[in-house]
C-alpha cells in the first residue's frame, strides 16, 4: 500500500552551502590546532598484530553564523531562525509578541483572500454588443413585458457573464450602483428556423428608479391574466441560449430618465432535427466565405468614415469600464448610477 506523505521542507541552497563551509572549515581548524592526546600509562598494550586504536575525534560545536542574504532567503522560505517555524501575522524579523501591520486591502475595505490564494481574475465587462437578430428579439420582448405597466425601450445590450453578475447586483456591487428588484416575470415562445422555442424571463431594474415610475410595477391589463409573450428570432437557433443580458431601459415619455436592467432567460433545450440523405447533399452557402471573398475582390468598400465616427462616440470618462471601449451609455456605466428624484406634485393643481 502506498502512501503519500507531505514533503518535507528544506532549507535554501545558500544556507546549506555556508553551512557546508563553516563546518568544513572548524574540523579542519579543530584537527590542525587541537594536539593528539598522549597515550595513558595505566593503557594495557596492545597485542602484535593487532591495529592501534585511534584517539576520540576533537568535540566541534555546531554553531553556523549565516550572513544576512542567506538568513533573509532562511526567514523568506517559511521557518524561522534555528527551525522555529514562522507564525502567521508576523513579520519576519519583528519581535514575537509584535503584531503585523494589517494587509493592503484590508485598509481599502476589500476583502482579504487566505495567505496561498490567489485572487480571482474577472473578465473584462462586455462592451461589444449583440448581433442584431438577438437585439431585436430582446427589444420586442421588452416592449411587450412591460407594455401593460410602463412602455420602455432598448438602447443598450451587453451579454452579461455569471461571474460578473456580484460586481452589478450583490455584496461585491459599488457603493453609487442602486440595488436591483424584481420587476416582472413572464413566459412565452421564441418562433425560430427549427420550430418554436419556450422561455422563461425575468426582468430586474434598480430599486430607486422603479419607485419613481409613475405607474406601479404590479399593474396587469384588463381581462384577467396576461397572454404569453411571442417574438422571432432571425439568427442561427443553435445561437440562441440561455442567459442574462444587460440593458439600458427609457421609458417611452420624453426626457424620461435612463435606467439599467439585467434581464435572465432561460430557454427549453434545442430539439435535435433530423437530417435526411438529400439534405446532405445539399450545398449550403456560408455567408462568412462570402463575405471574405466579396472583400478579397474589392467589392466591399471600407467605410473609414463610419469607422472614425464610433471611436469618437467611445466614452472619455475615467474609471468608467467603458472607458475607450463602447460609446455612451452603457449598462451600469458612470452616466447611469445616478437616479434622478422624481418631480414634486402640485397639490393645486387639478388631477386628471
Amino acid at each position: 500500500m502506498s502512501v503519500n506523505l507531505p514533503p518535507v521542507p528544506q532549507p535554501p541552497a545558500l544556507v546549506l552551502a555556508e553551512a557546508a563551509l563553516q563546518r568544513q572549515n572548524a574540523l579542519l581548524g579543530a584537527s590542525r590546532d587541537t594536539p593528539l592526546p598522549a597515550p595513558s600509562p595505566s593503557a594495557v598494550p596492545s597485542p602484535a598484530g593487532a591495529p592501534t586504536p585511534l584517539p576520540p575525534a576533537p568535540q566541534v560545536p555546531d554553531q553556523v553564523s549565516l550572513s544576512a542574504q542567506a538568513r533573509a532567503s532562511w526567514l523568506a522560505s517559511g521557518p524561522g531562525a534555528a527551525g522555529t517555524p514562522r507564525q502567521p501575522g508576523v513579520a519576519p524579523g519583528a519581535a514575537p509578541g509584535a503584531a503585523a501591520p494589517p494587509p493592503l486591502a484590508a485598509s481599502l475595505g476589500r476583502p482579504v483572500l487566505p495567505q496561498g490564494a490567489a485572487a480571482p481574475v474577472l473578465p473584462p465587462w462586455p462592451a461589444t454588443g449583440v448581433g442584431a437578430p438577438l437585439r431585436a428579439m430582446v427589444s420586442m420582448l421588452v416592449q411587450q413585458l412591460t407594455a401593460p405597466a410602463q412602455p420602455q425601450r432598448v438602447l443598450a445590450v451587453q451579454p452579461w457573464p455569471a461571474a460578473l453578475l456580484p460586481q452589478v447586483d450583490g455584496e461585491h456591487a459599488p457603493p453609487d450602483l442602486p440595488p436591483l428588484q424584481t420587476w416582472l416575470v413572464r413566459q412565452g415562445v421564441v418562433q425560430t428556423e427549427q420550430g418554436p422555442r419556450g422561455f422563461a424571463l425575468t426582468l430586474r431594474v434598480p430599486q430607486p428608479w422603479l419607485q419613481a415610475q409613475p405607474q406601479p410595477p404590479t399593474a396587469a391589463p384588463a381581462g384577467g391574466a396576461a397572454p404569453p409573450l411571442a417574438a422571432a428570432f432571425a439568427g442561427k437557433p443553435e445561437a440562441l441560449q440561455s442567459g442574462t443580458w444587460a440593458l439600458v431601459l427609457q421609458p417611452a415619455t420624453p426626457a424620461a430618465p435612463r435606467a439599467s436592467a439585467l434581464l435572465t432567460l432561460d430557454f427549453q433545450p434545442l430539439a435535435q432535427p433530423t437530417l435526411y440523405a438529400r439534405e446532405l447533399l445539399q450545398a449550403r452557402s456560408d455567408p462568412w466565405l462570402l463575405m471574405a471573398a466579396l472583400q478579397a475582390s474589392g467589392q466591399v468598400p471600407k467605410d473609414e468614415e463610419r469607422v472614425r465616427e464610433h471611436e469618437a462616440q467611445l466614452c472619455q470618462s475615467q474609471g468608467c469600464p467603458y472607458a475607450g471601449r463602447a460609446p455612451c451609455e452603457q449598462p451600469f456605466c458612470l452616466a447611469l448610477r445616478t437616479v434622478l428624484p422624481a418631480e414634486a406634485v402640485d397639490p393645486e393643481s387639478p388631477v386628471a
